[in-house]
C-alpha cells in the first residue's frame, strides 16, 4: 500500500486495494456469498474482474466454495490477452 502512487490511493476503495497476503479478501467474500445466495438456484454463474494474479491462486486452491464445491471456474483474459477475468459455474 505505501509504494501506491495518491492519485491511486484517493480514489480508489481502501479494502479493494488491501485484499489481504495474497490480495483475494475481496474476492473470497464474494465467492462465499456468491455460494450461500445461490444454493437453490439451477445453474448460477458468475463473472467478475479481477486482479492478473488471481486466477492462478483461484485455479491452484482445491475448493473454491467450501467442503461441498463443485464449481467449474474458467480464466478469461482481456484484450491486452491477460488473465484478467474469472467466471464461476456451480453444477
Amino acid at each position: 500500500m505505501d509504494a501506491l502512487p495518491k492519485t491511486v490511493l484517493n480514489y480508489e476503495d481502501y479494502d479493494a486495494l488491501c485484499g489481504g497476503d495474497d490480495g483475494l479478501d475481496v474476492v473470497n467474500v464474494i465467492l462465499e456469498k456468491f455460494s450461500s445466495l445461490t444454493k437453490n438456484r439451477k445453474n448460477p454463474q458468475l463473472f467478475m474482474e479481477v486482479d492478473s494474479s488471481h486466477p492462478m491462486l483461484l485455479m491452484n486452491r482445491e475448493k473454491i466454495n467450501g467442503e461441498n464445491d463443485s464449481s467449474v471456474m474458467m480464466i478469461h483474459k482481456d484484450f491486452s490477452g491477460t488473465d484478467r477475468f474469472i467466471s464461476l459455474s456451480q453444477r
